[in-house]
């Protein structure tokens, strides 16, 4: 961690960086042990995350809050799978190449727009359990913390292409499911 604070010429962002770390740094471990079951691979990839964190740092107001919390375990979350698969030999396939673009544009009317005028959070939080972990956390990313495609793509080592087209499918999932008007309360 100490050559990762030394790239940073910053010394505002150097101790924000260094607090974010002492902060999350267990529990960021926990989830990548989680899914790699292996402590050097884990600390590889907090490392890393701790690296593509440095050049979004602005978008962390406060650093003891759930909101910070949750960009932090989804960058980890999201490199350790990536680890994982590489480990593994699983080549993920870019579904733009194999089902062209014009499978997702979107013509439905602005599910953004449904999306902001939704008075409990509590629905939201609750359709968001119910779709594609992954399609949440692309969600999460955009609308949460008003990242762009690219900005995502970066973070979890995808596309900018393949973000657009996981955002679409999430926002078709989300919609699905909010047009159906389910109980929240439901399991």
């Amino acid at each position: 961690m100490l050559a990762i604070l030394l790239m940073i010429d910053d010394r505002e962002k150097r101790d924000k960086l260094e607090e974010l770390y002492i902060t999350y740094h267990k529990e960021l471990f926990f989830v990548a042990f989680q899914i790699l079951k292996d402590y050097y691979d884990a600390e590889d990839v907090i490392q890393t995350a701790f690296v593509k964190i440095i050049k979004h740092l602005d978008k962390i107001s406060k650093i003891k809050c759930k909101k910070t919390r949750a960009y932090l375990v989804i960058i980890v979350r999201n490199l350790s799978y990536d680890r994982y698969n590489e480990k593994k030999k699983i080549i993920t396939k870019d579904f733009s190449e194999e089902f062209g673009e014009d499978a997702y544009k979107d013509t439905d009317i602005s599910l953004e727009q449904y999306v902001l005028n939704l008075e409990k959070g509590k629905e939201l939080a609750a359709a968001l359990n119910k779709i594609n972990p992954s399609y949440a956390d692309i969600l999460t990313l955009r609308y949460f913390y008003e990242l762009s495609n690219p900005e995502i793509g970066e973070l979890i080592n995808l596309s900018s292409d393949l973000v657009s087209v996981r955002l679409h499918r999430a926002k078709a999932a989300l919609k699905k499911i909010l047009s159906k008007g389910w109980d929240y309360n439901e399991t």
